[in-house]
């Protein structure tokens, strides 16, 4: 029985450690912004490109951690004097860890907390998710606020949603606890 949980154990640890994709770089009068967010996975590392004329921001935030895998988001969303406001649009990109599947953001709420500082939250309806958001500036400035001008209105959220994963020790001790029931 020792051997068994000493095996679960070890395949547990090495499921956790997935490969983080290569970093996010910013498109030509874009900013670039990197952090983390604390919600279900502490491994978790944001990157945020924010893009936009006046006070319409479009942009990209890669998702990437070393246990529940990374995605790319296209965001969309306005920046008013001290708070950046914005909903994922699309995810082009989602590779999650197995046991992991990940939401469509509805927003994120980041107020400028210094030049080079976000912080904030996101927040899914569909997934019943929050977490808080903190990201400092690597590159560029944030546009002025202005007039966001006529966007489109943002398309209603899928369900893909972030779950916290069974370890596959204690996935293992289960199955052996119902066959001893036998």
């Amino acid at each position: 029985m020792t051997l068994l949980l000493t095996i679960a154990l070890a395949a547990d640890q090495e499921r956790e450690q997935v490969e983080r994709p290569p970093a996010l770089q910013p498109e030509a009068g874009c900013s670039l912004w990197r952090g983390t967010a604390a919600g279900n996975d502490p491994s978790t590392l944001l990157e945020l490109e924010i893009c936009g004329p006046g006070g319409a921001l479009t942009g990209r935030l890669q998702w990437s951690s070393t246990t529940s895998g990374h995605n790319t988001r296209t965001v969309r969303g306005s920046l008013d004097a001290s708070t950046v406001t914005l909903a994922d649009v699309a995810m082009p990109v989602s590779a999650p860890a197995p046991g992991w599947r990940f939401c469509t953001i509805d927003q994120y709420t980041l107020a400028r907390t210094s030049p080079d500082a976000l912080d904030g939250h996101y927040a899914s309806r569909s997934c019943n998710d929050r977490a808080e958001v903190h990201l400092t500036r690597v590159s560029g400035t944030l546009p002025e606020p202005g007039d966001p001008g006529a966007l489109p209105p943002l398309p209603p959220a899928s369900g893909l949603c972030t779950v916290a994963p069974v370890p596959f020790g204690l996935w293992l001790l289960g199955l052996l606890a119902l066959r001893r029931r036998d």
